[in-house]
């Protein structure tokens, strides 16, 4: 299965990876004075459910929570990002939500009073199938964010090829050495018929 990873190329922060968690109940947004500083998201699980909090999850802060009805899922998020000066992502300033349902959101305000720069990001998972997201936390804040989805075909900067996973690529070779041991003892068995 070919996955692709949507997100800046450079992020700052320990980078963190929900890859393969799907079934999204629910996601919470904690944001105040303008700057995303976490999210928490509950997946569905085979026996229960999977919780995931990436950034400090400050109580005094605002909480905006978004529950996923069982037939919706998610088909974009977008905002902006604060860069550092030397154009990496450091701070996440705002974050939308898109899903087949409904737009929530954005949450953070999308500015900045000072002289950084800002970067919009806008991630569109449209029919490819949704897996997983990942970002980075600095300094307790979410710093920046994306996602994972199959089979998304861009030229943009901002996509990264997955290499496949070990496991397949170890069963694909076999098949494929296996195929040139039955080509080689065909052709042997053809030389052989020959000479008789």
């Amino acid at each position: 299965m070919s996955i692709s990873k949507l997100g800046p190329p450079q992020m700052v922060g320990e980078r963190w990876s929900d890859r393969g968690l799907t079934d999204i109940k629910e996601i919470c947004v904690s944001h105040h004075a303008g700057l995303i500083d976490a999210i928490s998201m509950v997946y569905g699980g085979p026996d229960e459910d999977i919780i995931r909090e990436h950034g400090e999850m400050n109580p005094r802060y605002n909480h905006s929570h978004i529950p996923f009805a069982l037939d919706e899922f998610l088909t974009r998020i977008h905002g902006y990002y604060l860069l550092n000066q030397h154009g990496y992502p450091e701070r996440l300033l705002s974050l939308g939500i898109d899903t087949n349902k409904n737009s929530y959101g954005p949450f953070g305000e999308g500015f900045s009073d000072g002289p950084q720069q800002l970067e919009r990001y806008s991630f569109d998972i449209g029919s490819n199938r949704f897996r997983g997201f990942h970002g980075a936390v600095h300094n307790h804040s979410l710093s920046a964010i994306g996602v994972y989805v199959k089979k998304y075909i861009s030229n943009s900067k901002n996509i990264e090829k997955i290499p496949p996973d070990p496991v397949t690529q170890t069963t694909q070779a076999q098949a494929q050495a296996s195929m040139v041991q039955t080509r080689s003892r065909s052709k042997l068995r053809m030389g052989t018929m020959n000479q008789t």
